[in-house]
C-alpha cells in the first residue's frame, strides 16, 4: 500500500481503474495500492500531489509539493497567454480562459492576455480592395492598348522609316571616315 498526500489548496479527483477517488486539500491523504499510486502520481505529481513513505518528514514533503504546485499554476497561465498570442498572430478566434486558469492568474497576480479582434476580417477587406484596384488597372491597360493600336493603324509604319534612316547614316559615316590608299 502507498500513501499519497495533497498539500495544496485544491481538492484532487484522481481516477484509477474506472474509480474516482478524492484527495482533500491542505494535507489530505489517500491510501491506495502501489500501482494505483504510481498511475495517480504520473498525472497529479506536477500539481503538487506527494507520496509519503514511512519515516518521511511531512513538512518537507509538503513544501516540495507546494513548490511543484505553484510552478504548475504559473506554467498554466503562461501556456494560456502563449496560446492566445499565437492564435492572434495567425488570425484564429479568441478562446477564453478556463475558471482554473483565471483563478491561478488572480491568485498569483499574473495578467491574462486580453481578447482580440480577429484579423481575418481586415485581410478580407484588404483583399477585396486589392482585387478592385487590380480590375481598374487592367481596364486602364486595355484602354491604353486599344488607343495604341488605333494610333499605330492611322500612321505609316514608323519602323520602316527608322531603319532606312539608320542605313543612310551608316553609309554616310563609312564614306566619310574611309581613306583611299594609293594603288
Amino acid at each position: 500500500m502507498a500513501m499519497l498526500m495533497n498539500p495544496t489548496k485544491e481538492t484532487m479527483y484522481p481516477i484509477y481503474g474506472g474509480k474516482t477517488m478524492e484527495v482533500s486539500p491542505d494535507g489530505g491523504k489517500l491510501q491506495t495500492e502501489e500501482a494505483a499510486a504510481n498511475h495517480i502520481l504520473n498525472k497529479f505529481s506536477p500539481r503538487g500531489l506527494c507520496r509519503l513513505e514511512f519515516g518521511d518528514d511531512e513538512e518537507k514533503v509538503a513544501k516540495d509539493g507546494l513548490v511543484r504546485y505553484y510552478a504548475f499554476r504559473k506554467k498554466m497561465v503562461m501556456k494560456y497567454n502563449q496560446m492566445v498570442l499565437a492564435r492572434a498572430q495567425i488570425g484564429m478566434s479568441y478562446i477564453p480562459p478556463t475558471e482554473d486558469v483565471k483563478r491561478y492568474a488572480e491568485d498569483m497576480g499574473l495578467a491574462l492576455e486580453a481578447p482580440f479582434v480577429q484579423k481575418s476580417n481586415e485581410s478580407v477587406i484588404r483583399l477585396t480592395e486589392l482585387e478592385k484596384e487590380n480590375k481598374e488597372l487592367k481596364a486602364s491597360i486595355d484602354a491604353m492598348m486599344a488607343k495604341m493600336t488605333e494610333f499605330m493603324g492611322e500612321k505609316p509604319d514608323v519602323r520602316k522609316f527608322e531603319s532606312a534612316a539608320t542605313t543612310e547614316k551608316t553609309e554616310a559615316t563609312t564614306k566619310k571616315g574611309s581613306k583611299k590608299i594609293g594603288v
